[in-house]
């Protein structure tokens, strides 16, 4: 039996599928902070990262590089099942929870 999100690269992409499914996601309360700065209201995503920003964080994500950090915004840009994928499979929640983690305490 297949897994319920796995990616099947031989069926063509369906993009408003796809901006459905990302939008969504970018609705739930916890991706609709800033992964890095807390505002509220992100339309902007690091694809390579899986998180949800904001559009001031898109900016200094964008000037890093996208070796770095592949940012997407949420309603303009085509997304792939395999990029879903990945935002799904970390998140803001998630993301949050590994790198405070591996935080310095005190």
């Amino acid at each position: 039996m297949p897994k319920k999100d796995k990616v099947d690269d031989d069926a063509p992409e369906d993009y408003e599928k796809n901006k459905q499914i990302i939008e969504e996601l970018c609705r739930q309360p916890i991706n609709s902070i800033c992964a890095d700065c807390g505002a509220r209201g992100t339309r902007w995503a690091v694809v390579n990262w899986g998180v949800f920003i904001c559009i001031r964080c898109s900016g200094l994500h964008r000037s890093l590089g996208t070796h770095i950090s592949k940012v997407k915004s949420t309603n303009m840009d085509k997304w792939t099942r395999a990029e879903i994928a990945i935002m799904k499979s970390v998140g803001n929640e998630r993301q949050a929870s590994l790198y405070e983690a591996k935080s310095a305490k005190g």
